[in-house]
């Protein structure tokens, strides 16, 4: 860091790269940088900062817990560069301090650039944050390569969650510096050497800022979660967990109380709960156990039981009983997916045993994690025999089982399971990982940039099944919105399109097989309600996926915001995103629609669509159209 030369010194003072900013698919920002500048104290003794800092505290509004946060900086800072004592400073604590400078030796005026999310309660969960780095992140900086590790030199923020972390060192950039010689003062007296700082990538994200907005807007109050993917290509298109929170709020460090009242509210809006959100999946996983039964030959499209409203388990008198008391009479394979028959799915559970249900259902991703491109994200639970002797020291019994058939009992999911099992369904065993970024502008030393596309994994499941053993679960769930008896029927009456769905609602509260009255229990015991769907059937260009916790019926509740979310995905957005248009076309119509749910864009704040992802583009440059 310092060479000594007679009585001056070389320094090497590291320049902090630009942060990567991270838009949506139209290039309108969701995680920007703005400058405003710091005051930093040069590396010094403990003892010397101290003096340093009473000096300014006579200048400028300070307190001890910015002294306090300047020494766990200080300590967090692996380079010995300058460490920051106070950012955002007015103009008039700018004058004041250079005014004073002939007697503040160790101090130095910085620009910095801070992030900002100008949508800050959209996409918290998703985009994530940064904050002022620590133990645990210098561990994480030391585990990296020599090269990687340097360009930390003078950062003092890294990603903490989200995009945010999964693309840090991606979104960081590569460290510049410049080699200065100064007098046994401190005093810069001439620049020796310099290099430019190299920004980070720029990420474009799949994410349709107005899709997901008004997406958000369905929850309101409740708590939940919804998904929406290109079923073509498992892009998310938006990822809404609700309640939220203002990601800004932990840039500059977020006062502990602030921090405990969102850490211990009950309604855990800090938890991202279309990833992590573990709950029992219901009736929604009727279609792939359906798959299932024929793909392991127990049963075909025709075949039929008798529901009486009831299954007993064989050589016992226990009976699980059948949403519809009165029973569904003579049902078979595609009856069983529309009117949703617990009972046949209690038979065929019981008939395959649950490791060959474990066997074919974590093909479909459940038990394990999607891989989308955060790191928040649950495995959930798809039970087998050698799991619970694990886990309580007790061996699985039949009478488990059925409860497994219909999305119960020890099974669990989460909302991008979901969505990704939904997606293979569509696509008749092409599994894709759902993933968030299209693509990466990569900034070169030239000034030249590089456009790195998002290839999304993929495998194909079940290869030799025949096509009518999806084309018969998939009828089965066009049937569930559009024929009599369907849980959908309601929700998606006179759409414009056809699709295919299939609802579900688990139980939080249990009387061990008694009634109760849902009026008569508080909230949070109320079941969960779920749909998954798809539309337009024939063609598919969305899937959704709806939790909304303790909501009731999953048909009456969840069913009709998804058919909000494809009603306005496909008469409203999808038109404003039609290929045929210029990029700047798109972007106004994504600005206009924003604008009608009540948000106001910033123009600056909206990037070039051709410069952002010119290799990779959703819509006509402006030559090309003319």
């Amino acid at each position: 860091y310092e060479l000594s030369s007679n009585n001056n010194y070389i320094k090497i003072i590291p320049q902090a790269p630009t942060r990567g900013i991270i838009t949506d698919r139209n290039g309108i920002g969701l995680a920007l940088n703005k400058e405003e500048y710091g005051v930093y104290i040069l590396p010094v003794s403990n003892r010397k900062a101290r003096a340093d800092f009473d000096k300014l505290k006579q200048i400028i509004d300070l307190s001890e817990d910015d002294y306090n946060k300047f020494l766990q900086n200080k300590r967090n800072n692996l380079f010995r560069a300058p460490t920051l004592l106070k950012g955002n400073l007015t103009s008039q604590e700018i004058a004041k301090i250079m005014v004073n400078k002939y007697r503040l030796d160790d101090i130095s005026i910085e620009p910095i650039y801070t992030r900002y999310y100008p949508f800050g309660t959209a996409l918290p969960h998703i985009l994530g944050y940064v904050g002022s780095i620590n133990n645990r992140d210098n561990q994480y900086i030391q585990s990296l390569d020599e090269k990687t590790r340097a360009n930390y030199a003078g950062s003092t923020q890294i990603g903490k969650i989200g995009i945010e972390k999964s693309y840090e060192t991606k979104l960081l950039g590569t460290v510049g510096y410049d080699s200065v010689e100064v007098n046994s003062t401190g005093n810069i007296l001439k620049t020796i050497d310099s290099k430019e700082p190299i920004s980070g990538n720029n990420l474009r994200l799949a994410i349709d800022l107005p899709l997901q907005l008004y997406a958000q807007s369905l929850l309101k109050d409740q708590k939940g979660a919804i998904i929406v993917s290109n079923p073509k290509t498992s892009e998310i298109l938006a990822i809404v967990s609700m309640p939220t929170y203002d990601a800004n709020a932990f840039v500059n460090g977020i006062s502990y109380s602030a921090y405990n009242e969102l850490l211990y509210d009950h309604d855990k809006p800090l938890y991202n709960r279309a990833t992590m959100g573990v709950y029992p999946p219901g009736s929604t996983i009727k279609p792939f156990f359906a798959f299932t039964g024929l793909e392991s030959k127990l049963v075909t499209a025709n075949t039929t039981i008798w529901d009486p409203g009831y299954w007993i388990l064989p050589r016992t008198n226990q009976r699980y009983r059948d949403w519809l008391r009165s029973g569904h009479g003579t049902v078979n394979l595609h009856k069983a997916i529309v009117e949703s028959v617990d009972t046949y799915f209690y038979d065929l559970a019981y008939r395959m045993g649950i490791n060959t249900m474990a066997e074919y259902m974590t093909q479909f991703g459940f038990g394990s994690r999607t891989g989308i491109d955060i790191n928040e994200e649950s495995s959930a639970l798809y039970p087998t025999e050698e799991w619970k002797m694990q886990r309580f020291k007790r061996p699985w019994v039949a009478g488990d089982t059925p409860p497994v058939g219909i999305g119960q009992g020890y099974f669990s999911a989460t909302p991008v399971q979901l969505i990704k099992a939904l997606n293979t369904l569509i696509n008749k065993g092409k599994v894709t990982t759902p993933y968030l970024v299209l693509d990466q502008a990569k900034h070169n030393a030239d000034h030249s940039t590089q456009i790195e596309t998002t290839q999304a994994n993929s495998h194909y499941i079940f290869q030799d099944a025949p096509k009518s053993y999806w084309n018969d679960v998939l009828r089965g769930m066009y049937g569930v919105n559009h024929e009599r008896g369907g849980s959908g029927l309601a929700a998606f009456a006179n759409t414009p399109y056809t699709s295919g769905g299939k609802s579900g609602t688990t139980q939080v509260f249990s009387l061990n097989g008694g009634d109760y009255r849902s009026q008569d229990l508080k909230k949070s015991l109320h079941d969960h309600a779920l749909y998954i769907a798809f539309a337009p059937f024939e063609n598919p260009e969305i899937s959704v996926a709806v939790i909304v916790e303790n909501g009731g019926g999953g048909g009456r509740v969840a069913g009709p915001l998804a058919r909000k979310v494809i009603d306005y995905y496909l008469l409203t957005r999808l038109p404003h995103l039609n290929k045929s248009l210029t990029c700047s076309q798109i972007q106004q119509y994504a600005i206009a629609d924003l604008e009608n749910l009540g948000y106001k864009v910033d123009n600056s704040e909206v990037f070039n669509l051709q410069q952002l992802a010119p290799a990779n583009l959703y819509c006509q440059s402006e030559a090309s159209s003319n």
